[in-house]
């Protein structure tokens, strides 16, 4: 069982070290601004080919980081009889 929560434990920080820092840069700039994040810029510029602003395209970033996070969040409030049990060899039929 405790192998079973660090293994768990290191697959979170290594989705939350990876997703924490993109949607955080997507709302605040460098200088901690929402003037300047990656969404603000982004509203400035316009897609030459579809004409429309390019936040509409560039909202899929933070729009798909935090539905890994709330797949995170239910992977985590899962209860512990739910979890698939561990198998030690495959069996093939």
């Amino acid at each position: 069982m405790s192998l079973f929560l660090v293994t768990n434990a290191i697959q979170s920080a290594a989705v939350l070290t990876f997703i924490l820092p993109v949607v955080y840069f997507c709302f605040i700039g460098l200088k901690g601004g929402f003037a300047r994040g990656f969404l603000a810029r982004q509203a400035g510029l316009t897609a030459d080919t579809l004409g429309i602003p390019m936040v509409w395209i560039s909202i899929s970033v933070p729009v798909a980081m935090i539905i890994i996070l709330i797949h995170l969040a239910a992977r985590w409030a899962e209860p512990a009889d739910e979890r698939p049990k561990e198998v030690d060899s495959a069996q093939l039929d």
